[in-house]
């Protein structure tokens, strides 16, 4: 009888139906919150159940899914199955990245990009992920009818990009629109819209756990808690229809549930210790998000849950117990082997000592975590610890400087500020091939041994890690890149350059290569709502003075600015830069002839021709720059290239056609225009070397890759991108490159203030001055800037030239936008 029962039961299972689905909108508005949808919110969280708060351990021997075939029938290689279920993350992001290239079908594309923002987020490039969201939206809107899974990641990655105001919209977009759904538990068969119940649920229970994480770190401990308490009963849902004798058959947990489950159960207990009253509580939580992390094999994972726990004790004031953490945090990246986390483990430490006013321990354990990055520095390029240890590589650096400071220790200073810029942009550069590097016995050495640390360093940090003696080969490695950093050094110095060095730069040093007049001004990097601070170094003296002025002031001024720019309010524009002159106390810097000037954050984009300065002002990449000043021979003495054949891709530039004739008439020097406006011509032309190349054409700015930023040029038929990273490898001979385009001063602003963009790369290529535009000009005033620089330039030096044609177009009567657009890098 039960046999017969059973197997009735079986054929009702078996036979297939459509599960009801939330009425979800195709397009969702991404505006700001409407007051229906803040309503629905709020019904969201009333209807939350707040009995039996205790964790509920469901993931106990889990079976991990055959992650694309169980839900979606997507067939892969056995290749990348197999890589994705042993979770060797690293290795799986090519192959993906090969099957996207030629995937046509619209679900087995959608599902292979959004497991490749996953791995992105993962592997710490967020930046990257956030833009794939919208191909992966496009696709569920057509799959699907909505694109809630997209939103869900897109908010994700803004999480990780510490983007919290946007990753909070779009979490909160997904809650409202879901409403009262969640996943049935209860099925009369096989649902035929598994595609759409799988991606439903995964969006929601990605928006709860997102926001229960975001109010975490942003202290609001009572909302996270809710958002947990919600995230965990859609996760149960899943769990109880994964686990069911019967509906286990078409519903599998993949691995990134459990790991959801087990960031939600982390930062679950963090809300309750943080809410207070509930330590005992909150402690079960985190054993139990310890267990999950040890079944999927993550050994990071088991250090933030005691990063996130530090955090909170560390919020609650409760600074010895947080201290305790951290040192069993130290212990176990030892024991686990995780290079990457004793840094981080330190600056924490340091973040605690300063708290308590221990200023010379906190010291000490910032430079211990300065030395530890700086000893992994050109591995790993992203830089988004923040985010689950509450300190950056920026922060700690901006701690070691406000004591030192306080110290008035200015020699150390300058040390840190050299260190922290070259290993910030060797950090950029991680993932760059070099071809100079390359065809460098010790160079490609290198490049070997830092290929080997980062993988020994995903390898710490993902899944399928094992213990071991990482620690011993990470120190190995490190010992033979010193080594063959030292060898590097004595037989070619110049390719230093592209590896992070120690410095050992003083202001001796300095001083001893200013001439009489020159001075060097050193910001100081602060939090952004802390008081800016120069270090002014001249032939026979230094000072630091303290501007009262904030980085968060000095951005709302440069965006004041802006704005009088878009509404053409001379007036305001001259009212501004008065204010701006006075606030960067210009009268206190030494009565200079001229300066050398190095920037922090928002100061990179101060329009220094605004401010009617007396003196010429250059922005330096590095205060060493000044020390390798050579002579070489130059066999041209200007190179002009303007107005490319884009072949309708972008706009033409008239205005730089006749910006190339002009200069052309002055030279007597005919330029590259249209089809002859390609990269082979201005290398034939370049050939031999040019004292002055000057480029009029469009310039890209990439905020998320700078090294993809790109100008401009032609294939003879349609638009070529000369991209940041070709820049670097062409090996240019220019003495000095003037870019006449739309933005090509701008850059990116990197941990340890190093300044990523195309100026950075024409260094690099062997540029010694720049002259560059902060944003786009009318083609009538930059043709005037242009032509009185130009021909200032024949008689005079770059800095006076820069000085002569802001003079002439003030006068001509052109307004501040135009005069201030042009700022100089490099030598003088």
């Amino acid at each position: 009888m039960n046999k017969i029962l059973g197997l009735s039961l079986l054929l009702v299972f078996l036979g297939c139906s459509s599960v009801k689905l939330a009425k979800v909108p195709q397009s969702i508005d991404e505006g700001p919150l409407t007051q229906g949808e803040k309503e629905k919110i709020k019904s969201v969280l009333s209807r939350l159940n707040r009995k039996n708060l205790g964790p509920q351990k469901n993931s106990k021997n889990f079976e991990l899914a055959k992650e694309f075939e169980n839900n979606f029938k997507v067939e892969l290689s056995d290749n990348l199955k197999y890589k994705m279920k042993k979770g060797n993350l690293q290795e799986v992001l090519p192959l993906i990245e090969k099957r996207i290239q030629n995937e046509k079908k619209p679900l087995i594309r959608w599902y292979i990009l959004k497991e490749k923002v996953k791995l992105l987020i993962m592997l710490g490039n967020p930046a990257l992920a956030e833009k794939i969201t919208d191909e992966i939206r496009t696709l569920e809107k057509e799959l699907f009818n909505f694109d809630l899974l997209g939103l869900s990641l897109r908010g994700e990655a803004r999480l990780w990009l510490h983007d919290y105001e946007n990753a909070k919209r779009d979490f909160l977009k997904i809650v409202s629109v879901l409403d009262k759904w969640k996943l049935p538990t209860s099925y009369m068969g096989p649902p035929t819209n598994l595609k759409e119940l799988v991606a439903m649920s995964s969006a929601q229970i990605r928006a709860y756990v997102g926001l229960c994480v975001l109010n975490v770190l942003t202290d609001n401990f009572k909302e996270a808690k809710l958002w947990g308490i919600l995230a965990r009963e859609r996760i149960n849902n899943v769990n109880f229809v994964a686990h069911h004798s019967l509906y286990g058959k078409f519903v599998k947990v993949p691995y990134d549930v459990v790991y959801g489950e087990a960031i939600n159960t982390t930062f679950l207990g963090a809300a309750i210790l943080g809410s207070g009253n509930e330590n005992n509580l909150s402690e079960k939580y985190f054993d139990l998000a310890k267990t999950y992390f040890t079944q999927l094999n993550f050994p990071l994972g088991i250090s933030t849950t005691l990063a996130v726990k530090a955090y909170v004790l560390y919020k609650l004031n409760k600074f010895d117990e947080s201290e305790k953490i951290a040192d069993e945090m130290f212990h176990f990246a030892k024991e686990s082997g995780l290079p990457n986390l004793i840094w981080r483990v330190e600056a924490l430490r340091g973040e605690l000592y300063l708290k308590r006013g221990h200023k010379d321990r906190a010291l000490k354990a910032f430079l211990r975590a300065h030395k530890s990055v700086n000893a992994i520095s050109g591995v790993l390029k992203s830089d988004h610890s923040k985010l689950r240890f509450g300190l950056g590589k920026e922060g700690i650096i901006k701690n070691i400087l406000k004591i030192l400071k306080e110290k008035r220790k200015t020699n150390k200073i300058v040390k840190i500020l050299e260190e922290s810029r070259g290993r910030s942009f060797s950090d950029m550069l991680a993932d760059t091939e070099i071809k100079e590097v390359n065809n460098h016995p010790l160079g490609k050495k290198i490049v070997d041994i830092n290929k080997k640390l980062k993988k020994l360093m995903l390898n710490s940090t993902l899944f399928n890690f094992e213990k071991g003696n990482n620690e011993i080969k990470k120190d190995q490695l490190l010992k033979q890149k010193e080594n063959y950093l030292n060898e590097l050094k004595k037989v070619n110095p110049e390719l230093l350059k592209y590896f992070y060095e120690k410095s050992n730069l003083s202001i001796n040093k300095i001083q001893n290569h200013l001439k009489v007049g020159q001075v060097l001004v050193y910001e100081i990097p602060t939090f952004s709502n802390e008081n800016m601070n120069y270090l002014i170094i001249s032939k026979n003296k230094s000072k630091l003075i303290n501007l009262g002025l904030s980085q968060d002031e000095l951005k709302e001024i440069l965006f004041s600015f802006t704005d009088a720019i878009a509404f053409n309010d001379i007036k305001e524009q001259n009212k501004i830069a008065s204010i701006l002159r006075s606030k960067l106390q210009i009268k206190k810097w030494n009565t200079p002839n001229s300066v050398y000037f190095l920037p922090s954050g928002f100061s990179y984009f101060i329009p220094w021709g605004i401010l009617s300065l007396k003196f010429p002002l250059s922005i330096l990449p590095k205060a060493n720059w000044i020390f390798d000043s050579k002579n070489k021979d130059y066999k041209n003495k200007v190179v002009l290239l303007g107005d490319p054949e884009f072949g309708g891709l972008f706009k033409k530039l008239p205005g730089a056609k006749k910006e190339i004739n002009s200069l052309s008439k002055l030279y007597n020097k005919k330029g590259l225009l249209g089809k002859e406006a390609t990269l082979r011509g201005l290398k034939k032309k370049i050939k031999g070397g040019t004292k002055v190349l000057h480029l009029a054409t469009h310039g890209k700015f990439n905020p998320s890759d700078p090294m993809k930023s790109a100008i401009i040029l032609s294939d003879g038929k349609k638009a070529l991108h000369f991209y940041a990273k070709d820049i670097i490898n062409s090996k240019l001979k220019a003495r000095t490159v003037i870019l006449s385009a739309c933005e090509t001063g701008m850059g990116k602003t990197l941990a340890g203030d190093d300044f990523l963009g195309l100026s950075r790369s024409f260094y690099l290529s062997g540029t010694r001055s720049l002259l560059s535009s902060l944003w786009p000009v009318s083609d009538k005033g930059t043709l005037f800037f242009m032509e009185e620089f130009h021909k200032a330039l024949q008689k005079n030096s770059l800095g006076d030239s820069w000085l002569k044609a802001i003079e002439k177009t003030k006068n001509q009567g052109y307004p501040p936008e135009v005069y201030g657009a042009f700022i100089l890098g490099g030598e003088l």
